[in-house]
C-alpha cells in the first residue's frame, strides 16, 4: 500500500501535478485519436493524453492511455501492441519509474 502511493506520488511530482484524481481505467472516447503509430507521433499523443488530463484536474497513467488506445486498435491488434510499446517508452524516457499499475 505504502509503495503505491509512493508511485503515484512520484508520478504526479513527475508529470507537474500538484494532485488530482488518478485515471488507470478511463471512461468515454480519448480526448484525442493517434492517427500514426511511431515514436514522435505516440510520444507527443501521451503529453497531450496527460496534459488533457490535468487541465480537467484528472491524471491519466500509463495504463489509462493504454486503455484508450486499445478502444481505438482492439486489444490484439498489431497496431495496439506497437503503440503500447511506445508508450512504455515514453514512460521510462519522461517519468523514469516503472509503470504505476504494473508495480501493484
Amino acid at each position: 500500500m505504502k509503495m503505491m502511493q509512493l508511485m503515484k506520488n512520484m508520478y504526479a511530482m513527475s508529470i507537474g501535478s500538484r494532485g488530482g484524481r488518478f485515471v488507470y481505467a478511463p471512461c468515454g472516447p480519448a480526448p484525442i485519436h493517434l492517427s500514426n503509430i511511431n515514436k514522435k507521433s505516440v510520444f507527443n499523443y501521451c503529453n497531450q493524453v496527460v496534459f488533457k488530463g490535468l487541465d480537467e484536474g484528472n491524471i491519466y497513467t500509463p495504463q489509462a492511455i493504454k486503455n484508450y488506445l486499445q478502444h481505438q486498435f482492439g486489444y490484439n491488434s498489431e497496431e495496439y501492441d506497437k503503440a503500447v510499446k511506445f508508450v512504455d517508452q515514453w514512460y521510462q524516457e519522461q517519468i523514469g519509474v516503472d509503470v504505476p499499475s504494473d508495480v501493484c
